[in-house]
């Protein structure tokens, strides 16, 4: 007999509430890339801007601004990114003056180590083994 069939409605309440707690997994809010700057959200928007007009338009010289933009979007992004590696390497490369045992040091990745493997088994085996069985084959 079920807990609504004995009429303990506070008591199911409570077990599927936490059922949906347990189950419902916080995801990390995203981030944009250090180096993607004021500059970049402004050629993005006006690349998906070109495009939008190239789409509904459908005009030959619609589609070349939206490939010159696109073109001009991407070369900033390379650009910044490879700028933004450089100033770091170079504020490393200070710093392993002024301390030579830093360059020694382990980078900690912060996204490393979020997922546990307690948690990968748990998920797979819910996806995988719906039957709960506890071997391959029946002998």
């Amino acid at each position: 007999m079920t807990l609504i069939e004995e009429g303990k409605l506070e008591e199911t309440l409570e077990v599927s509430t936490e059922v949906i707690k347990k189950s419902v997994k916080m995801r990390r809010r995203r981030q944009a890339q250090m180096w993607f700057d004021q500059e970049c959200y402004k050629e993005r928007k006006e690349t998906l801007q070109a495009l939008y007009i190239a789409e509904t338009h459908r005009r030959q010289e619609d589609l070349a601004t939206y490939a010159g933009k696109r073109r001009k979007y991407k070369s900033t992004i390379i650009k910044k990114s490879e700028e933004y590696i450089e100033k770091e390497a170079r504020k490393l490369a200070e710093d392993a003056k002024l301390n030579p045992f830093i360059a020694l040091r382990k980078s900690i990745s912060p996204i490393a180590g979020e997922i546990h493997m307690k948690e990968w088994e748990t998920d797979f085996s819910e996806i995988l083994n719906k039957q709960k069985k506890d071997r391959a084959y029946d002998m």
